[in-house]
């Protein structure tokens, strides 16, 4: 973002940053980001938390709400079945160690009797989980359970498995937010504040998904309680960030390049750019 600063100076073009989320970044470097956020001629924030310490006049949430302006079956592929969705990362939480709690006798159980014949395992990052043990998949299959994996490249090229009744368990921000946004029902998993703080976002753009750390899940009872056809999502906030967000890209267009205000704000984003 300092280099696009020093860009749009040079250019004499205007820098928006838009659906920023800052946290924790700016808890750290406190002063060094503000001075550089206060320089740009426009900062907008994804979450309430971001927008109360970068000073942003405003928070229009993801800019990804905008795919939920237009036809939202575009950016999904039916699937043909209700299916379990696993999303579970390797970075900035342990994902290996709560996988296995869906592999359990009870789990498995608690699966089959909800209707649930398929678990479908997401690769949102390469880091994400999307190998396991061979045991576990023998396993499920002794339930009558398939197990699926769903690469980043088919996720670019398909869109995101849709079916009404699936469930989904994941860490993931993106995948929070769009399966809510489609109406899907799920879990949202966090182990540090830093993704408390984004899945908490994602709750102000209207999910319903119940936010909670790892440890506190109890897998099988989360499955025995999932309730297909249930409200995932409150339509009405979830249209109040989708046209906050058309009214932010409709003001961008009068936005004008300003200069650099002083000689020291300039040596200020120039030192936090080089780490010096």
């Amino acid at each position: 973002m300092g280099l696009a600063r020093f860009a749009g100076w040079k250019l004499k073009v205007p820098v928006i940053a838009t659906g920023q989320g800052l946290l924790p970044a700016l808890q750290t470097e406190h002063d060094e980001l503000r001075t550089l956020f206060g320089s740009l001629e426009k900062i907008d924030t994804r979450e309430q938390y971001s927008e109360e310490v970068s000073g942003s006049p405003t928070c229009t949430g993801d800019d990804a709400i905008l795919y939920f302006a237009g036809d939202e079956s575009v950016y999904n592929f039916h699937y043909s079945q209700p299916f379990i969705g696993l999303s579970l990362q390797n970075h900035l939480f342990s994902g290996l160690s709560v996988i296995g709690g869906f592999f359990t006798d009870e789990a498995l159980t608690a699966m089959k009797k909800a209707g649930f014949g398929k678990i479908l395992i997401f690769e949102a990052a390469p880091e994400d989980i999307h190998q396991l043990d061979r045991s576990f998949l023998e396993k499920a299959y002794r339930y009558g359970i398939y197990v699926e994996f769903v690469s980043t490249f088919s996720m670019l090229e398909k869109g995101l498995p849709y079916h009404p009744d699936s469930f989904v368990f994941t860490s993931r921000y993106h995948v929070h937010f769009f399966y809510a946004m489609m109406g899907i029902g799920g879990v949202a998993l966090y182990e540090n504040d830093y993704y408390k703080i984004k899945h908490a976002g994602i709750t102000a753009m209207g999910s319903l998904w119940p936010v909670m750390k790892a440890d506190d899940l109890n897998i099988p009872q989360a499955i025995k309680e999932i309730s297909k056809g249930s409200i995932a999502v409150i339509p009405e906030k979830k249209f109040e960030f989708i046209e906050r967000k058309k009214g932010l890209c409709t003001n961008m267009k009068n936005i004008r390049a300003k200069p650099p205000e002083n000689q020291e704000t300039i040596l200020k984003i120039m030192n936090y750019v080089l780490g010096l």
